[in-house]
């Protein structure tokens, strides 16, 4: 999950290291944060938009859901800044775009085309452009300072099909798409896709399904499955990979999210489990104790990220369990207690957050 880094500056010097307490908030700040959390709800062709409270990392919703305006939503990603949000209908293969009031209100923008079959879909930090991906192609969206989306030139071709969560590297200037077999690393000239290399993983089979730079570095850590293992990869100064480090694990990976202190948060495939790790220069893995913190009941923890203020992991499943559930992250990265929302979901797909800051 990338997240609106101004945005996160702003709650990590008004939270501090751990969870934050309404006190400790009032007295380092008078300025009033909302934060909301958008899920798309794939069997309802819904979107619920609810608050979440920063003092516990409860979550409420703020009205019914809203419709989705199209078929089968499966990830909502939010413009960093502005307040929009978009959403991927997969089996109607279009992008809508919606506003967001602080009440919880949404209306829509407007609808675009995107490729068939969409799972994967970023706006670069700039603002200024966007990108979706699926069965073999990438389409590059340029965006108006409004939030709306307008195809930019042609589309390019994927080598495979591409995994759940890309993102870019060298400020913005390179973008690393996970794939079946192998990832494709694109330079980027003003939005525009450049040549790009492709970095094969150990086996053909082996499907690349998330990818995230660690923050402040040239290390990409890239959830395989297949071959179950973290693979990390050092990147040049051209932006390419050329060296990698692979970490078998026990577990099937689903997608995970960095805190910007280097800490790495990774769901489980099959198991409502998020493992925490501390990360070396170089991308290795050492878990922390008491990780991973595992909820009770089924399904698992495949769409994982860190909420704005980096106090809550929270994480759904795609799955008819339709939970949120939120982790309590504590001052050392550790994970101390547990929720489940479960109201207004109906197969939550790959959610996304948005802040509102009032003086």
């Amino acid at each position: 999950m990338k997240r609106n880094l101004a945005a996160l500056f702003l709650l990590t010097n008004l939270a501090g290291c751990g969870a934050l307490s309404d006190t400790q908030a009032s007295a380092q700040s008078s300025q009033r944060t909302t934060e909301m959390v958008m899920v798309p709800n794939f069997a309802a062709n819904s979107i619920a938009v609810k608050q979440v409270h920063l003092e516990d990392g409860t979550t409420s919703a703020l009205g019914d859901p809203i419709p989705s305006a199209g078929t089968h939503p499966v990830i909502v990603k939010a413009h960093p800044h502005v307040k929009v949000f978009y959403v991927v209908n997969r089996d109607s293969n279009v992008i809508t775009q919606f506003s967001l009031e602080e009440s919880g209100k949404a209306s829509l923008l407007s609808s675009i085309a995107c490729p068939d079959q969409t799972q994967l879909f970023l706006v670069h930090p700039s603002g200024g452009w966007a990108y979706a991906a699926g069965s073999s192609r990438l389409r590059t969206y340029s965006i108006s300072s409004t939030g709306v989306l307008n195809v930019q030139g042609a589309d390019s071709e994927l080598a495979a099909e591409p995994g759940w969560g890309a993102d870019f590297s060298h400020g913005g200037k390179m973008l690393h798409v996970p794939e079946l077999g192998q990832i494709q690393s694109f330079p980027l000239i003003g939005g525009a896709l450049g040549p790009d290399v492709t970095t094969p993983l150990a086996s053909s089979t082996d499907r690349a399904v998330d990818l995230d730079l660690k923050p402040g570095s040239a290390c990409l850590e890239v959830a395989v499955q297949g071959n179950d293992s973290i693979c990390a990869y050092t990147l040049g100064s051209d932006g390419f990979p050329n060296g990698v480090t692979v970490q078998h694990l026990k577990f099937r990976p689903a997608t995970a999210d960095f805190a910007q202190n280097g800490q790495y948060y990774l769901g489980e495939n099959g198991s409502p489990a998020v493992h925490v790790y501390q990360v070396s220069a170089g991308g290795l893995l050492s878990e922390m104790s008491g990780s991973p913190l595992a909820l009770a009941g089924s399904g698992g923890a495949f769409f994982t990220a860190l909420d704005p203020s980096e106090n809550f992991v929270m994480s759904t499943d795609a799955n008819a369990n339709n939970r949120l559930d939120v982790r309590l992250r504590v001052g050392d990265g550790k994970l101390a207690g547990s929720q489940s929302d479960r109201q207004s979901l109906n197969i939550p797909g790959q959610f996304d957050f948005m802040l509102f800051l009032q003086p």
